[in-house]
């Protein structure tokens, strides 16, 4: 009992936003964000849904569509540090690599 009581549950990661990164990584930008509008049909106050759209849109190169879905995944939850990160590298006058980008996913180390 004391060791259950140590150990946290992590809530359960939506499948769709993992096949989303798994889609962002090997450069379908289009395909993952369709997966997001699904994933949006689900639960519309998912932080991590528009913090992976906002990383689709910055590995394509746009910084402006990138920044706007940080902010909303930070304006959801305050504390998803992900989102936070991200948002702070984007907004920087000199940016950080995107080797930086925080996936705020819970599955396969990201």
């Amino acid at each position: 009992v004391e060791r259950m009581l140590t150990k946290k549950a992590q809530p359960p990661v939506d499948p769709v936003l993992g096949l989303a990164a798994q889609a962002i990584e090997t450069g379908e930008y289009s395909r993952a964000r369709q997966l997001l509008k699904e994933s949006m049909a689900n639960d519309m106050e998912n932080p991590e849904t528009y913090n992976l759209l906002g990383i689709s849109y910055e590995k394509e190169g746009n910084l402006l569509k990138a920044s706007r879905f940080y902010r909303v995944a930070y304006y959801m939850d305050q504390t998803f540090q992900a989102a936070a990160d991200n948002l702070e590298r984007v907004c920087q006058f000199w940016r950080k690599d995107s080797k930086d980008i925080q996936w705020g996913l819970s599955i396969d180390g990201r």
